[in-house]
């Protein structure tokens, strides 16, 4: 499947301490017969230009990301396999190895009911382990 006529699942949630939007986002990739995606993260601030980030493709359970901040405002997004960290406006990927994230849960992105891409609170969906097990 061609992925430039394919319209990407998008969803956003807005740090209201720094005005940082993080718009995490998957389009199908162009694989005959997988259910594979590829993801970017897209972070945006009042008086820049957006700042696009392509992530590890989600090769199959890896759709759901949690968001926590360190004490020091770090912002770290968690899924199944990987953990990136946002200062500012750069992004980067961390170890493949999970230590234990002493930061708070702020929310997750996740399908909602009718299976599209959305934000929750941590209010509106409690932390989820995200570990591959």
């Amino acid at each position: 499947m061609p992925t430039d006529h394919v319209v990407p699942e998008k969803a956003s949630w807005v740090d209201p301490s720094f005005g940082l939007t993080i718009r995490y986002s998957r389009v199908p990739s162009d694989h005959p017969f997988l259910a594979e995606y590829k993801r970017t993260i897209t972070l945006e601030t009042r008086n820049r230009n957006p700042d696009v980030f392509h992530i590890f493709d989600d090769t199959g359970g890896t759709h759901q990301m949690n968001i926590y901040r360190e004490s020091d405002g770090t912002i770290l997004l968690r899924d199944r396999l990987h953990y990136y960290s946002i200062q500012g406006v750069s992004l980067t990927q961390r170890a493949n190895a999970f230590p234990k994230i002493k930061a708070e849960y702020l929310g997750r992105f996740d399908h909602d009911e009718q299976n599209r891409l959305a934000f929750y609170s941590q209010q509106e969906k409690p932390e989820k382990e995200l570990e591959d097990k």
